[in-house]
């Protein structure tokens, strides 16, 4: 089984599929911006820098592509904006088990600023820059809850409650 967590940047994908992956026997857990930065030599940060958010897009669906397509099981810890392209919505929707985390733009505030400023957040995720968090939330969000087959709650828990959540959920 290929299970996709998607939601927005911040929300706990990769802690999430972390934990998640050990309750899960036999699921690797896969970072797909991990996965296109080793395929492509190049940061995230980089790609968008010097090729722009366009070419980012046709890897990053090329990379997902082969994940999901490859016949094993695992756990794909998805951009926050992959499922905003149509070939990328329709791969996760029909060809995987999505699961939503859904969090509030306070908890994602919190999240990517533990350690820094917004500004230096946005360093490393472009595009965070001139854009508000709750202004692409609220344009992703509906997106997000279409594509989900899953939607779980992640404000005020700890990962290791949301994965046992997951974990349970898929099993039920």
């Amino acid at each position: 089984m290929i299970i996709t967590l998607t939601g927005f940047m911040g929300c706990g994908k990769s802690t999430v599929g972390k934990l998640l992956s050990r309750l899960l026997p036999g699921h690797t857990l896969t970072d797909l911006d991990c996965y296109i930065e080793q395929k492509s030599g190049k940061k995230v940060s980089e790609i968008f820098a010097e090729e722009g958010e366009a070419a980012f897009r046709k890897m990053e669906e090329e990379c997902l592509r082969e994940l999901i397509l490859d016949g094993k099981d695992r756990i794909i810890s998805l951009g926050g904006g992959t499922v905003m392209s149509a070939a990328c919505f329709s791969l996760v929707h029909d060809k995987s088990r999505c699961v939503y985390l859904k969090a509030d733009a306070k908890t994602i505030r919190k999240h990517l600023t533990a350690n820094c400023s917004l500004e230096k957040a946005a360093q490393k995720r472009p595009m965070l820059r001139g854009n508000g968090i709750e202004e692409l939330l609220g344009r992703r969000e509906p997106v997000y809850e279409s594509v989900a087959h899953m939607v779980v709650e992640t404000d005020g828990r700890d990962a290791r409650s949301i994965a046992e959540e997951i974990s349970w959920r898929l099993d039920h």
